[in-house]
């Protein structure tokens, strides 16, 4: 009788565990099943408008009377990008800016107007699913895409065919730029890429691994499966081994405290020994910091908060950047 209950009471522990686990591997079905990709449409969703009244330079209409620009809107397969062509020079050369993750094109428009202002030709464009472009930002992937459907429309065109294209991008459009080499496109002279990623592939698990720890690796079979499904044969494409592949000599520019992007996940640790790579790496600044003077830097934290900003010198350029993005150029 009690070697009975024995029994009875340790088949009801049994029990007991096996029901506990199997809700843990229900719990941690439903994470992967709508917890994953749900919080990997979140951090993908249509960005935010841009406030053109910020201290930034985003507004247009403060270059307008000095600098003309063409809208143009151009097809890469299934709908249309939005893209803005500077063409005041007497050059056949054209600077191509690349935005960064869910920016848009003005968020670079002090680049543009720079490089404008040093002789060059400009075109920049909305990225998928940012400012006025069509479709969705689906991931750190999509700029690569944006970009090569850009250079064949660029290469195309009666007004840009003939151009050299020289690219400039930052953050994911600098992994963008320096992807794209793996194509081979013709008319593509040199890449300045500035605080770039190296892996697209991995960056979401790395990022996840950031703020969310050990967490993160539940994930990692539907994201792979959701970004393999939606990029193909882009998805494994690296930055550096598309540079090696193009055997181009190429621009290089981080921080090592770029805590965005944090320098181990970035381009130029991945080529710092190569001998193609101009570089230029940089301590103290942010992930979009390094685009500006230290003057600039200091005038950015004073002036949190308040409205009455001069604006020049909020956005001040960092011209020793600058500077040798555009002695790059003019060597390529």
């Amino acid at each position: 009788m009690e070697e009975n209950e024995k029994k009875e009471k340790k088949n009801t522990k049994v029990k007991k565990y096996l029901t506990i686990a199997g809700i843990l591997f229900i719990i941690f079905i439903l994470l992967n099943l709508v917890g994953v990709p749900t919080a990997y449409d979140i951090v993908f969703s249509k960005p935010h408008n841009i406030d053109l009244n910020s201290n930034y330079n985003y507004d247009y209409n403060l270059y307008s009377s000095a600098h003309s620009r063409e809208e143009i809107t151009y097809s890469i397969g299934d709908y249309n990008l939005n893209g803005y062509a500077y063409l005041e020079n007497e050059t056949n050369n054209l600077v191509v800016t690349v935005h960064g993750i869910k920016d848009f094109a003005d968020y670079l428009l002090e680049e543009d107007i720079y490089f404008l202002e040093h002789g060059y030709n400009v075109f920049s464009f909305d990225c998928s699913g940012c400012g006025k472009s069509e479709g969705s930002l689906n991931g750190f992937s999509q700029g690569l895409i944006d970009l090569d459907k850009t250079l064949d429309f660029l290469n195309t065109d009666e007004r840009f065919k003939d151009f050299n294209k020289y690219l400039f991008g930052f953050s994911a459009g600098a992994y963008a730029s320096c992807a794209v080499l793996q194509f081979d496109k013709p008319n593509v002279k040199g890449v300045a890429a500035i605080s770039g990623y190296d892996d697209a592939k991995n960056l979401f698990f790395e990022k996840g691994k950031q703020y969310a720890g050990p967490l993160a690796y539940i994930g990692i079979p539907l994201v792979a499966l959701k970004q393999q499904i939606t990029f193909k044969d882009y998805l494994d494409i690296k930055a550096s081994v598309a540079i090696k592949h193009s055997n181009k000599k190429v621009f290089i520019a981080n921080s090592v405290e770029d805590h965005t992007v944090n320098y181990d996940l970035s381009i130029l640790k991945q080529l710092e020994e190569d001998s193609n790579i101009i570089s230029l790496k940089v301590s103290g600044h942010s992930h979009s910091g390094i685009l500006y003077s230290d003057n600039a830097i200091e005038y950015q934290k004073d002036m949190k908060g308040k409205s009455d900003v001069d604006r020049a010198r909020f956005n001040e350029l960092n011209s020793s950047l600058f500077e040798a993005i555009l002695d790059y150029y003019s060597s390529c």
